[in-house]
């Protein structure tokens, strides 16, 4: 009898083994392949956001190599008001080619290019000889300040000397640029 009731024990476990694998089978299996396809989804998506971490860290790193150029820019241009730069600047290329500024008339103008910049227009004139003002333009062509020469009238004046009026447009930002920079 020993062996028979062995034998219903066996056999039991034996069905009860086989349910258990056909309900692994059934329940577990397919919550694997699921939970398969979603870490090769999360993988692929993790492989793209670092290739989007690489680019974005590489386009960091350019604009940081750049940033020198990026504050000249800002320099030429100015944000503030900029009547006592552009003054200052004016007269110090003056100075540097020995030539004295007698009037410098300075008027805002409208945009420039669609709200990105406004105008300032400079209107002066200078005396001197003629390897003082050709030196003069050649500073205000090289001057750190964006200016453009508009006009140039060239005259003779008494004593050797020669007059040069000029009319000049100088930039500056308008505040949508300035509020964008500093955001940055």
């Amino acid at each position: 009898m020993e062996t028979s009731n062995n034998t219903i024990i066996n056999t039991v476990v034996v069905i009860v083994t086989a349910i258990i694998i056909v309900l692994c089978w059934k329940l577990l299996l397919p919550n694997y392949y699921v939970s398969k396809n979603k870490l090769e989804t999360v993988k692929n998506v993790l492989s793209q956001d670092k290739a989007k971490l690489t680019s974005i860290q590489q386009a960091k790193a350019d604009l940081e190599s750049i940033s020198d150029v990026k504050d000249k820019i800002f320099v030429a241009i100015s944000k503030d008001d900029p009547t006592p730069d552009t003054i200052s600047e004016l007269e110090a290329i003056a100075i540097k080619n020995n030539i004295v500024l007698p009037t410098i008339d300075i008027s805002q103008s409208g945009d420039a290019s669609g709200g990105a910049f406004s105008q300032i227009k400079i209107a002066t004139s200078v005396t001197g000889d003629f390897q003082q003002l050709s030196s003069f333009i050649t500073s205000l062509e090289k001057s750190i300040k964006f200016m453009d020469i508009n006009n140039i009238n060239f005259g003779s004046s008494e004593g050797g000397k020669f007059s040069l009026s000029l009319q000049i447009t100088a930039y500056t930002q308008s505040l949508t640029v300035v509020a964008s920079a500093e955001g940055e």
